[in-house]
């Protein structure tokens, strides 16, 4: 039996350089001889936050801690070098439910690797990653997709619909040990195995097996860690702010000012620094320098960035 993979391809967004892509991927069927090309097909917006690379297992090296790194290679050439961790999940297209390990990975292998969106990679190519969420061996008895399903079931990326039965195993990725139900799977980003669909439009199929990738809670507990960090940056920034006279004094340095509005100089020995309220260009000697934050006023105090400092000397 032919096995019909849904291959997904990133958009060509060069974030980290040539080798690395954006989060956006478009499901495409093709056949299971095809799946390995990896070629980029026509970008749609998709609510999909990895990115999917398929291939061949071309070369296999053993690492320290339980690594092992896995080159993929497509016709077209290499497709991605992935550092797998011990942690990492790997599933059987033919028998998902199954516990593997990387080590069950070998030479000859064809499997898809899934890379959350903002993984860092290498500029080489291939890229390199370290942050491989899951692996999927490829099988010609069984077959998979992802895709985010609506309130119905419905995955637009992969044009499947999902007819969930008593016997369907829904988990999540992360191996969290909570009973999932199909309420989760709604409005959720899953990873599904399955083995034949009907022929009405769109297909639906019983899956054996749903994985969760990122539900809507999951997604909330993002956006709200991504606030918290952000606000911990801001507030770790607004502490690096010193008083500038007190800081070029002890320097050394005799300070001009004139009013709030006018710059501020700075001079010792022939080195001449100048400091413009609201602004965070420093000028040292003519030379303009860029600091992480604007000189403001705090109770008639000017503070400036802290890395004003470095020019002091």
């Amino acid at each position: 039996m032919k096995k019909n993979v849904l291959l997904f391809t990133l958009v060509g967004s060069m974030v980290f350089g040539t080798a690395a892509y954006a989060a956006d991927v478009v499901a495409v069927p093709v056949q299971a001889e095809e799946a390995g090309t990896a070629q980029a097909q026509s970008q749609e917006e998709t609510q999909i936050n990895y990115g999917i690379y398929t291939g061949k297992i071309a070369s296999l090296e053993e690492g320290t801690e339980g690594y092992r790194t896995v080159l993929l290679e497509s016709d077209d050439g290499l497709v991605l070098r992935a550092n797998l961790s011990s942690s990492v999940v790997l599933y059987d297209a033919a028998n998902p439910t199954e516990v593997l390990t990387v080590s069950d990975l070998a030479e000859g292998d064809e499997v898809t690797v899934l890379v959350p969106a903002n993984a860092p990679m290498t500029l080489s190519l291939p890229p390199m990653v370290s942050e491989v969420t899951a692996v999927v061996r490829h099988s010609s008895e069984g077959n998979f997709a992802i895709s985010t399903f609506d309130e119905n079931l419905y995955g637009k990326e992969a044009n499947l619909v999902l007819n969930l039965s008593e016997d369907t195993v829904i988990c999540s990725v992360h191996n969290d040990r909570r009973l999932y139900t199909a309420d989760d799977v709604k409005n959720s980003t899953a990873l599904v195995f399955y083995t034949v669909t009907t022929r009405s439009l769109p297909p639906q199929t019983t899956p054996s097996m749903v994985v969760l990738l990122e539900t809507a809670d999951m997604a909330s507990a993002q956006t709200t860690d991504t606030a918290q960090m952000e606000q911990a940056i801001q507030s770790r920034d607004a502490a690096e702010m010193i008083p500038l006279r007190s800081t070029v004094e002890e320097a050394g340095f005799t300070v001009e000012w004139t009013a709030n509005d006018a710059p501020v100089t700075i001079s010792k020995d022939g080195v001449t620094i100048v400091v413009r309220q609201g602004s965070n260009v420093v000028s040292k000697n003519g030379q303009e320098t860029t600091l992480p934050q604007a000189t403001t006023l705090n109770d008639g105090v000017m503070m400036v960035a802290a890395e004003l400092e470095d020019l002091l000397s």
